[in-house]
């Protein structure tokens, strides 16, 4: 590392614990930096469960830290509901038995195909055999949705603009 990577490093740093010293364009960027790889709706969500379980005395900017862990705490929220989802469609061949979340996630043909996968087909042989990718394809399609509804729930109450000067 050179003098000007140095230099760099440590304005990353000050933008996230100068309290406020940073300029709101090189707090931006350093935000970018840490935020990117997550979706706006994940950490829309972190930072709304960050505000209100924060019981300081007064208000200050999280740390990066605080935000990804709970964006990655949201992640695992949907992942165990759209397991939990995956268990109920184990156990049941009736569609009209599962519960209202399960059914909003999974349509009744992505059921159906679910439960024609679970089983397995039969080839022309007459033997039984498992596609486990199109298993997993048809479970991906499943998370997808299940995320579709939370950012849904969220879209409910987002700004209708974006704050001046920022561009998407």
């Amino acid at each position: 590392m050179n003098k000007v990577e140095c230099v760099a490093i440590l304005t990353i740093l000050g933008c996230f614990y100068g309290k406020g010293k940073s300029s709101a364009k090189q707090m931006a960027k350093a935000w970018y930096m840490v935020l990117e790889e997550f979706d706006y709706w994940e950490t829309k969500q972190a930072v709304i469960e960050f505000a209100k379980n924060d019981c300081r005395e007064y208000g200050t900017f999280p740390t990066p830290g605080v935000i990804t862990r709970e964006i990655r705490e949201y992640r695992r929220e949907i992942k165990k509901k759209h397991r939990e989802i995956v268990e109920e469609l184990k156990v049941t061949d009736d569609y009209g038995l599962l519960s209202d979340g399960a059914k909003r996630v999974v349509p009744l043909s992505g059921f159906r195909e679910w439960k024609k996968t679970s089983r397995g087909w039969i080839n022309d042989d007459g033997k039984c055999f498992m596609d486990s990718d199109k298993k997993t394809k048809i479970e991906k399609v499943f998370l997808e949705n299940l995320r579709t509804i939370e950012r849904e729930k969220l879209e409910k109450n987002a700004p209708k603009f974006l704050p001046e000067g920022v561009k998407k």
